[in-house]
């Protein structure tokens, strides 16, 4: 149907039927029957009557209210070019919002070169330029009345009175017995922020919790934070056991419980070396600064884990958000056989040193994936018959 713009005259009066009211429901739960607030209403039957109804007719836009705005870079150039022109009063406003010398001909040229290349872009947060009491700027990145789940991590039962297994289901929004609450959001704030998360108490109550209680960084808004990470990493040193049967050895990789970085099996045919990359991985990324960002930014106390300390978080951050970040980018392998001894897996001291000693690039082995685990994974080598051998693993990763 199309509609035509009218004036607020052009109007249908209509009439409809009413015969439905909201009275206090008085059918409260075991728990509220002491109370005299209202938790609710119900809505009755009554005595019809007849409403006078108003329709305007014609096109309507939906008004939005923003939350992060947008301007030109200085755009006072829109109106005068030349800023030696303003007078003094003008230029005293105009200073301290632009950050810019009226008097000086290097930030008037720098001002006219930004804002010929970047008009009518909108480019710049519009902050500091509204003049309307403050309220733009006080309410700006602010997601009004945004509606959040209670949760109580702690204690499950004190977020609602009532649940789906009592008398009277939790649906009472006036009196707080519904899981569903409300709170401003700041768009600009990280997950890893104090006060980020909010925990759910009797009686409505709420308290701030630190977003540092998770090491799972979570996507939020314009504000995540993450930790930057090298492209690639070269493994070539490793912890190392033997057990003596390869049911041993599917014992392990399907509990996950090993206790070193590689763990392998040999018979007379062939090695099966399982190696667990990912949390070796993470006490690597740990290691090149990772651990030394954690401890600038968050206390033991509001830390995942141990509250004691925060070395447990940096394993945990790397686990959670850096480790799946990469894939295995190539395995390489160097070997040096021998007779008369049990085979092993050793590391090398740098990735320079890894084929001294004798040591050779063997293409003899193939490997497989442990499932979605996809940095750990089996290693199959295939054996000459009557030797034994020494073998030095260099893996790359990639993100």
């Amino acid at each position: 149907e199309n509609h035509k713009n009218t004036s607020i005259d052009d109007s249908l009066d209509s009439l409809k039927i009413e015969a439905l009211n909201a009275v206090d429901d008085t059918n409260k739960p075991k728990s509220f029957k002491l109370s005299k607030q209202t938790i609710g209403y119900d809505i009755v039957s009554q005595s019809p009557y007849y409403p006078f109804l108003i329709r305007h007719n014609g096109n309507y836009t939906v008004g939005l209210k923003p939350v992060v705005t947008f301007t030109d870079i200085y755009s006072f150039n829109k109106v005068l070019r030349n800023q030696k022109d303003y007078e003094p009063f003008n230029r005293s406003l105009k200073e301290p919002y632009y950050k810019m010398r009226t008097s000086s001909t290097y930030d008037i040229y720098k001002s006219l070169a930004f804002y010929n290349k970047f008009n009518r872009l909108g480019v710049a947060f519009n902050l500091g330029f509204i003049s309307d009491g403050g309220e733009h700027d006080r309410d700006w990145g602010m997601i009004k009345n945004h509606f959040y789940h209670k949760v109580n991590e702690i204690n499950t039962l004190s977020v609602t009175k009532l649940s789906e297994s009592s008398e009277y289901l939790p649906q009472y929004p006036l009196i707080g017995e519904v899981a569903i609450d409300k709170k401003d959001v700041n768009v600009f704030k990280s997950s890893w922020e104090a006060g980020y998360y909010t925990r759910s108490l009797n009686g409505g109550g709420v308290e701030n919790v630190p977003g540092t209680i998770s090491t799972l960084e979570e996507k939020s808004y314009l504000g995540s934070s993450a930790v930057k990470t090298k492209p690639s990493y070269s493994i070539y040193e490793f912890t190392v056991s033997s057990v003596g049967s390869e049911t041993t050895l599917d014992g392990i990789k399907l509990k996950s419980n090993n206790t070193t970085d590689v763990v392998f099996f040999e018979d007379k045919d062939v090695i099966l070396a399982d190696f667990y990359m990912d949390e070796l991985i993470a006490k690597i990324i740990g290691e090149d600064g990772l651990s030394a960002t954690i401890k600038k930014f968050v206390e033991p106390a509001s830390s995942a884990g141990d509250k004691e300390t925060i070395e447990d978080d940096t394993v945990l951050y790397a686990l959670d958000n850096m480790v799946p970040l990469y894939n295995i980018d190539s395995i390489d392998i160097y070997t040096n056989k021998f007779k008369g001894s049990v085979s092993e897996v050793v590391s090398s001291a740098s990735i320079d040193l890894i084929d001294n000693g004798g040591y050779e690039n063997d293409n003899n082995f193939t490997y497989a994936v442990h499932g979605k685990k996809s940095l750990n994974f089996r290693l199959i080598y295939n054996k000459k018959l009557g030797y034994s051998y020494s073998i030095r693993a260099l893996i790359k990763i990639q993100s």
